[in-house]
């Protein structure tokens, strides 16, 4: 079976650096026989960048890890009766995860509007990072989502549900995926 560089030589190298969650193609031509003919451009730090050589069955793959945080909002509506108040509370938080999804972190007690710090020995990421946003009360949603992490600012997801019932409970999310 030939070498992985055997099987390069000559041919164009398909490199893709993933940016805030969107993967950036480029191309790098390689003329190699051996490791001392491929252009300084090819080594780069594998940590940050998906490289992929030749088809992805054949190919080094090498990827950052991703952690997720979630600012979420919740609001409960509903339920009284005879003697009873209405249900009307809101709520949230911020979780963080790991790369594999495991609860890492919880910031509770949030208003839903502002910004937020939460440092880096907290959830155990590479950088302290900072949530800021706006939540609409009228209509349970999130309307602003951006996180300050490191020197980059990122705008986040925003998505929700409702689980209908007796008391409706209104779910909005904040999301977005950092290094850890």
């Amino acid at each position: 079976m030939p070498s992985l560089l055997a099987m390069t030589a000559g041919a164009i190298l398909a490199v893709t650096t993933a940016v805030n969650g969107a993967t950036l193609p480029m191309e790098i031509v390689a003329n190699a026989r051996n490791a001392t003919d491929l252009p300084s451009k090819l080594q780069v730090n594998i940590s940050s960048v998906f490289i992929v050589l030749g088809n992805t069955s054949n190919g080094f793959q090498a990827r950052d890890t991703f952690c997720k945080i979630s600012y979420e909002g919740g609001h409960s509506y509903g339920g009284g009766g005879p003697g009873q108040a209405v249900i009307n509370i809101y709520g949230f938080g911020i979780n963080t995860y790991d790369s594999s999804g495991n609860f890492v972190y919880a910031s509770p007690k949030l208003k839903g509007y502002g910004s937020t710090t939460v440092s880096k020995s907290d959830w155990k990421g590479n950088y302290d990072f900072t949530v800021s946003t706006s939540y609409d009360f009228q209509g349970d949603t999130f309307t602003s989502c951006k996180y300050q992490y490191g020197a980059s600012l990122y705008d986040g997801t925003i998505s929700g549900h409702t689980d209908h019932n007796y008391v409706s409970v209104t779910h909005s999310y904040c999301e977005i995926y950092l290094s850890c």
